[in-house]
């Protein structure tokens, strides 16, 4: 008896293909077959893509995602013609998922039809509501265990290149947290692989992964960990209840369940806190002030009476005003400027930590009578990290020496946090 029963790849449909790779149809022949009839009768959106038929089989070389509904008809126009419809899938890149082809009613599930992936669907939408935190991009290297591999943007990539839906998506890597660079930006945490579904909390290099940016993290083994603990990034790139060389916080722990935790994750905290700096100076912002030393800055020589008359006190050996700290921190951005009414002179401007003179400092040249200098320590070896508590200030220390007060007329630096928790 003839009989129409399509293969793909010789397996029982519906089956998942690759997309830009050829699948290959076949029939499952019982004997009596004399014509062989294949048609493509629905196929997703875009350029369209040919069915290749050979007699008792055909060929698909899919170039887009979606589902592609295979006809088979055998001995047409005869008593003893049969017919079977077929579906391809080439899984979505983004959510893993099927989508139905035009004309179906029980391809993709010969007992429950759609009802399954439908059900699917519906509980994406479902999660996407109630944990919208979630970002979809390309993994660069082997990932580890979901929910604790920390992530940050390396560039972008793109995916389907060549096919009509082609399209671009951030490229992750693994954050190491002794990186300044890698952790003064945005970061992730990976929830799982698209491309392998065997594993799906083992991603493989350029998998298409989901990342999280900001949101609740269950289950978490952190090796212990109390409520309002502070959650930070290691140098292994993993959550650790410890931070790496670069201090950097993603979240806090807001419950223990056993030996798990659940994490208030907040990858774009840092962004939200970058800004601090503190501002050191000796000059109000009126045209030519008298140099009053009346910020932190403490100068290495006595200053005399301006010209103007007012009298400036002696600062050498005086009070030197101190900035504490109030949170863990590094500190590695030293911006400092001078207004030099004299010529030659050079300052050198020093940042101290409780007391002690560190490398984050810079000196300051004049080029001729009222002139100006600004210059940076931008080095990341002069970088200082400082404990809750700690006292800062900056210093201006003598290198040419300023005979009389009113050849400065101005000094001001300024100290950036680089990163904290």
């Amino acid at each position: 008896m003839p009989s129409a029963d399509i293969r793909v790849n010789a397996l029982v449909p519906p089956q998942n293909v690759p997309i830009n790779t050829v699948a290959n149809f076949s029939n499952a022949s019982t004997g009596g077959e004399t014509t062989f009839a294949w048609t493509l009768l629905d196929q997703p959106e875009g350029p369209p893509d040919a069915l290749v038929p050979a007699g008792p089989t055909a060929t698909l070389n899919p170039q887009k995602e979606g589902s592609y509904l295979i006809q088979l008809v055998v001995n047409t126009g005869t008593n003893t013609e049969v017919r079977n419809i077929a579906k391809v899938d080439v899984l979505n890149f983004i959510d893993g998922r099927s989508y139905p082809a035009a004309g179906e009613t029980t391809e993709q599930n010969l007992t429950r039809g759609w009802a399954e992936e439908a059900n699917r669907l519906f509980s994406d939408l479902t999660s996407i509501r109630k944990d919208p935190g979630q970002v979809a991009g390309v993994i660069a290297v082997n990932g580890t265990a979901a929910n604790q591999t920390v992530l940050f943007i390396s560039g972008t990539v793109e995916i389907k290149s060549t096919l009509p839906g082609a399209e671009r998506l951030p490229l992750f890597d693994i954050a190491n947290g002794s990186s300044a660079t890698e952790m003064a930006g945005s970061l992730f945490l990976l929830t799982k692989s698209v491309t392998n579904t065997a594993s799906p909390s083992a991603p493989v290099a350029n998998d298409v992964i989901w990342a999280r940016a900001d949101g609740m993290v269950y289950e978490a083994n952190l090796g212990g960990g109390a409520i309002g603990d502070a959650v930070y990034v290691s140098n292994a790139g993993t959550l650790a209840l410890t931070p790496g060389t670069i201090v950097r916080s993603v979240g806090q722990i807001v419950a223990v369940r056993g030996g798990v935790v659940d994490i208030q994750f907040e990858g774009h905290k840092q962004l939200l806190q970058q800004a601090s700096l503190i501002r050191f100076s000796s000059r109000d912002c009126t045209p030519n002030p008298a140099f009053n030393f009346v910020w932190p800055l403490q100068c290495g020589y006595a200053p005399v009476p301006a010209t103007d008359g007012i009298a400036i006190p002696a600062l050498v050996n005086g009070v030197v005003t101190k900035y504490k700290v109030s949170r863990p921190g590094r500190w590695s951005r030293l911006i400092a400027w001078c207004y030099f009414h004299a010529d030659p002179r050079t300052v050198q401007v020093v940042v101290y930590k409780n007391g002690a003179a560190t490398s984050l400092a810079v000196a300051l040249n004049s080029t001729g009578p009222d002139t100006e200098d600004t210059q940076t320590d931008y080095d990341e070896t002069h970088a200082v990290s400082f404990a809750e508590g700690d006292t800062m200030d900056i210093r201006v220390q003598n290198v040419v020496p300023l005979d009389t007060f009113d050849q400065i007329r101005g000094i001001s630096a300024t100290v950036l946090e680089q990163l904290f928790g």
